[in-house]
């Protein structure tokens, strides 16, 4: 009885984490994905800006959300997104947008999921009114 509370205590600390440095789960190596802005805003007259991952050296768009419409779009790895009033697309570190001319009364939004590994950064979009 009395070797088995040690073997218990030994196997509770692998369990809990291990002693430092003896194992790391991989994906928690991703660092937080950092930018030079979390925000576009455009005029109503459209226009053309982009984003800038400045500590990875690649990412892609996970997912587009364009909530006025009520939609979703999954692009394929490396794979530009149209939408109704805006294309999207990424190359290496930087995400290029281009909005066209809002003619409405209402602005527009879109939200843009980007990834690298297992790090995300949420870029949102927004587009004034006429």
């Amino acid at each position: 009885m009395n070797k088995i509370i040690p073997l218990i205590a030994i196997l509770d600390v692998i369990a809990a984490g291990g002693v430092s440095g003896c194992h790391k789960e991989k994906n928690s190596d991703w660092e937080t994905i950092k930018t030079n802005k979390t925000e576009v805003v455009f005029s109503a007259n459209g226009g053309f800006d982009s984003v800038e991952t400045t500590n990875y050296s690649y990412w892609w768009i996970l997912q587009v959300k364009l909530p006025d419409i009520d939609s979703t779009l999954y692009p394929a790895p490396n794979e530009a997104v149209t939408a109704d009033w805006l294309l999207i697309e990424s190359d290496k570190n930087k995400l290029y947008m281009r909005a066209q001319p809002n003619l409405s009364e209402s602005n527009r939004q879109a939200r843009v999921d980007m990834s690298v590994g297992n790090s995300f950064k949420i870029i949102d979009i927004i587009q004034e009114a006429k």
